[in-house]
């Protein structure tokens, strides 16, 4: 399976943050680590108008914030046109009823066909409903890309 690494130019990552959830905390312990507070370093001086999380939060300084986004690259697997390659006919469509069931008919042919972020969370959740199944080989998803989790 191919591993390639997405860099993003600044110039991408700008358009990525237009509109996303900023954090000017200058205490926060986590900041030099988090792309929220790095995003706020991409607004534009001439935007009126940024959202910004609420200082007045007593999580924002301690170094617990909700609202944290790790700036390190994760691993992300993408697509699953291949997902059920080695598994039987039956519980192939068990599982795939699963994951429709969880996941909405449309949600789930956008994680299949890639055009979906298969976060970790998702993908526990992926493993999960394979597990309940009865099935313990390793997931094949069609590649792995490392992206942030914005």
């Amino acid at each position: 399976r191919a591993f390639r690494i997405i860099s993003p130019p600044p110039k991408i990552l700008r358009k990525k943050t237009k509109g996303y959830v900023v954090c000017y905390s200058s205490k926060c312990p986590q900041r030099e680590h988090c792309l929220r507070w790095q995003a706020a370093h991409l607004v534009k001086p001439d935007e009126r108008i940024v959202t910004c999380i609420n200082l007045l939060r007593p999580d924002t300084t301690n170094g617990s914030c909700q609202d944290y986004r790790d700036n390190k690259p994760v691993r992300i697997p993408k697509g699953m046109i291949h997902f059920y390659d080695n598994m039987p006919g039956k519980l192939e469509r068990e599982i795939k009823s699963s994951l429709i069931a969880r996941f909405t008919r449309v949600g789930y042919y956008k994680l299949r066909n890639g055009e979906r972020q298969i976060t970790p969370q998702i993908e526990r959740e992926i493993a999960e409903i394979c597990s309940e199944h009865g099935w313990s080989q390793p997931l094949v998803f069609d590649e792995y890309t490392e992206e942030l989790l914005w």
